[in-house]
């Protein structure tokens, strides 16, 4: 939070240096924050927004099925949810 207080509000903070893309927001302070501002000014969609949490708390991968194909190939390991329930029992 101390950042977003630096960076949106200018607030000072002697921890805190801008970062380089912060700096090309604008040559003045004002016109940065201001720019810095404006990058969350707009509303997420709530199913993008509910996907994105759910993907970041069971740590899945957020894709089309197709990135998350190759994803799991080159991770070789599960980055999306699994059918729910037991595998069905091989027929003997």
């Amino acid at each position: 939070m101390r950042a977003i207080a630096v960076n949106a509000l200018g607030e000072p903070d002697i921890i805190i240096t801008p970062h380089t893309q912060y700096l090309v927001l604008g040559a003045e302070p004002a016109v940065r924050r201001f720019a810095y501002r404006s990058l969350f000014s707009d509303h997420m969609d709530e199913v993008l927004l509910h996907d994105i949490r759910a993907a970041l708390n069971q740590e899945y991968v957020l894709g089309s099925p197709h990135f998350k194909a190759k994803i799991e190939q080159v991770a070789t390991r599960r980055v999306s949810p699994g059918k729910a329930g037991r595998p069905k029992r091989e027929d003997r």
